[in-house]
């Protein structure tokens, strides 16, 4: 009785072997025929970075020492542009209203993130308070 099991056991292997190798030739055979995958270049334009101030200010010169290092380790291709009024408040509405397409970065505060939202009834902060995941009640 138990040679007839172990025979049962080698069969049952071999029988397995031969699905596994089916199934590796059936996979091989499908990703052959697929073709290279093709990758997307990103970014396909210029990335913006937004600067609530004026040019010559903290936040300008750590923005642009910023955008000049990201550029560099990249290879990217990224535009200071400068947004000033309002305490800070027309760059950062520029940002929110921007397309949620990835090409449009903010440079923030705690001035212009926390503080405008609770002095300015106009202030919506929703879009970017989400895309950085603060919570403002």
């Amino acid at each position: 009785m138990a040679s007839s099991s172990a025979a049962v056991r080698l069969i049952e292997e071999a029988m397995n072997r031969r699905r596994f190798s089916a199934a590796l030739g059936a996979f091989s055979l499908a990703s052959a025929l697929r073709g290279p995958a093709l990758a997307q270049v990103w970014p396909e334009r210029p990335i913006r970075l937004i600067v609530p101030f004026p040019p010559g200010g903290g936040t300008d010169v750590i923005s642009r020492q910023l955008a000049e290092r990201m550029a560099a380790n990249t290879g990217w291709t990224i535009v200071v542009e400068n947004r000033a009024g309002a305490g800070g408040n027309i760059g950062l509405d520029a940002v929110a209203k921007a397309a949620p397409d990835g090409y449009t970065i903010g440079m923030g505060q705690a001035s212009n993130l926390a503080i405008n939202p609770a002095l300015y009834a106009l202030v919506k902060w929703g879009t970017i308070v989400r895309d950085i995941g603060l919570r403002i009640d």
